[in-house]
C-alpha cells in the first residue's frame, strides 16, 4: 500500500527532436537503476541513454521521492514550457545531472488526501488533450484518509491508473488496470525485486513504475521503431482491450479491465500493429443535476478512429451487451432517445449538452464514441448514469 502522502514514482515520456524520447521519475524508490536496466533499458527494448532517456527528480539511487504535491502534475505537467519543474534532475542510469524536458507523459503514485478524484482527473483535460500529456498514477485512494470513488465512476480519461491485483476490492470504482505482480505479469519477473519498493512484497507504487515503463516500451517498439503512429489514447486502449477482463466486461472488484498483458515476445498489447485495430472507448461523462434540468459534460477518449460522441437518455437503466464494439442496431435496440450528436474535431474539446425533461422522474444517460462508419463504443457497468429531475413549475405573478 502507499505509505507516503506525496507524488511517488512519477514517470514522464516525451518525444525529443530525434526518435529518442525521455522518461522522468519523481523519485526512484520503485524505479531505480536496476529496475530501469531490467525493463526499458534492457536489450528487450533499447539501451537507456540512447533511444530512451531516463531521468529522476532524485540524485541518489533509491533516495525516495521529490517534495511535491498533486499540483506538480495537475498544473505543471500540461504546461508548454515546464520551466517550473523542480531541479536538479538526474539520470536514473548514471546519477549524473540530466534534464530532457519537456516531458509529455507523467505518472504519479498518490495516497491519502493527495489521492485524485474524478474532478482532479479532468481539471486540465483541455491542456492535456492539446499537448498529448498522459499521467499514469497508482490507484489507492482510501489510504491515509482519502475518499473512494463512487459506484458511477468511470476509468479516468486524463490520468490512467493501476495498482497490484492483490489490492482489489468492490470499492475500487474507477480503477483501470492492475498488475499481476512481478511474477504474474508478462514478461515473467518484470524487473524482479529491483522494481519493488519493499523487496518482499508488491505495492501500488511498484505497479506504477512497471506499467509506466511498459507504456514507454510500447511507444518505442510500435512508434519509434515500427512507425505505427499510435496516439496516446490508442496506447491506453490497446492495453485495455488485451487485459484479462476485457472479454467479460469492466469489473471494479477485479482490477477494472484487469491484469495488464504486454509481452515482449509479441503477445497481448504488443500484438497490435495499427491504430485501426484499437477499439473505440466511450467518453468520460459527468452529470450536473440542476433539479429541473441536467448538464451532461463529455470528455472524449480520442483514439485515432474516434469521430464524434452521441448521448442517449433512457427512462430506465439500460442493460449493455458485452461486445468489442456496438453497431447502430445495437444502440437502437437499447431503446433510448438520442439527445446529442457531437461535431468531433471541429467541435468543443469537451462538449456539453443540457437536457430538460418534459416530465418528472429519474432519467439515465449514456454516451458513446462513434467512428462515423456505424460503429460505436460498447457500454460498460459505469456507462449509464442517472439524474432525478422535476419539471419546472412557472407560477403566475400576483401584484
Amino acid at each position: 500500500m502507499i505509505k507516503r502522502l506525496s507524488l511517488l514514482a512519477a514517470l514522464v515520456i516525451a518525444q525529443n527532436a530525434s526518435a529518442a524520447f525521455a522518461l522522468l521519475f519523481d523519485g526512484s524508490h520503485a524505479a531505480g537503476q536496476q529496475c530501469v536496466a531490467a525493463i526499458v533499458g534492457g536489450s528487450l527494448v533499447a539501451p537507456a541513454g540512447t533511444a530512451i532517456f531516463v531521468d529522476s527528480t532524485q540524485n541518489t539511487e533509491g533516495a525516495g521521492h521529490a517534495n511535491t504535491t498533486p499540483a506538480f502534475f495537475l498544473t505543471e505537467m500540461p504546461s508548454t514550457s515546464q520551466t517550473n519543474y523542480q531541479v536538479p534532475f538526474n539520470s536514473s542510469t548514471s546519477d549524473t545531472s540530466s534534464n530532457h524536458a519537456p516531458y509529455l507523459f507523467g505518472s504519479a503514485s498518490l495516497g491519502g488526501p493527495f489521492a485524485l478524484s474524478q474532478t482532479d482527473d479532468l481539471i486540465n483535460y483541455t491542456s492535456v488533450v492539446n499537448q498529448g500529456v498522459l499521467n499514469p498514477w497508482a490507484y489507492d485512494p482510501t489510504v491515509g484518509g482519502g475518499s473512494a470513488w463512487t459506484s458511477t465512476a468511470y476509468p479516468p480519461v486524463d490520468l490512467p491508473n493501476v495498482t497490484t491485483c492483490t489490492s482489489n476490492s468492490a470499492a475500487n470504482f474507477g480503477q483501470e488496470f492492475c498488475m499481476g505482480g512481478v511474477t504474474g505479469n508478462p514478461p515473467t519477473n518484470l524487473g524482479g525485486t529491483a522494481c519493488r519498493e519493499n523487496p518482499s512484497t508488491d505495492s501500488p507504487s511498484d505497479s506504477t513504475s512497471q506499467f509506466s515503463q511498459l507504456l514507454a516500451a510500447f511507444y518505442y517498439v510500435h512508434n519509434v521503431v515500427g512507425s505505427q503512429a499510435f496516439n496516446l489514447f490508442d496506447i491506453r486502449q490497446a492495453f485495455a482491450q488485451t487485459s484479462s477482463n476485457y472479454a467479460t466486461g469492466y469489473n471494479s472488484s477485479a482490477g477494472g479491465y484487469g491484469v495488464v498483458n504486454y509481452n515482449f515476445s509479441g503477445s497481448g498489447a504488443a500484438s497490435l500493429t495499427s491504430p485501426s485495430q484499437v477499439f473505440l472507448r466511450g467518453p468520460g461523462m459527468l452529470l450536473n443535476d440542476h433539479g429541473f434540468y441536467t448538464t451532461v459534460n463529455l470528455y472524449p477518449f480520442k483514439t485515432t478512429r474516434r469521430s464524434f460522441e452521441v448521448v442517449y437518455v433512457f427512462t430506465s437503466k439500460p442493460t449493455f451487451a458485452v461486445k468489442n464494439e456496438y453497431t447502430t442496431s445495437d444502440i437502437t435496440a437499447l431503446g433510448g432517445t438520442l439527445i446529442f450528436t457531437g461535431s468531433g474535431a471541429s467541435g468543443p474539446v469537451a462538449p456539453t449538452v443540457n437536457y430538460l425533461p418534459t416530465s418528472s422522474g429519474t432519467f439515465w444517460f449514456a454516451a458513446f464514441t462513434a467512428d462515423g462508419l456505424g460503429n460505436y463504443s460498447r457500454g460498460e457497468s459505469f456507462t449509464a448514469q442517472s439524474a432525478t429531475m422535476a419539471t419546472a413549475v412557472i407560477c403566475p405573478c400576483h401584484g
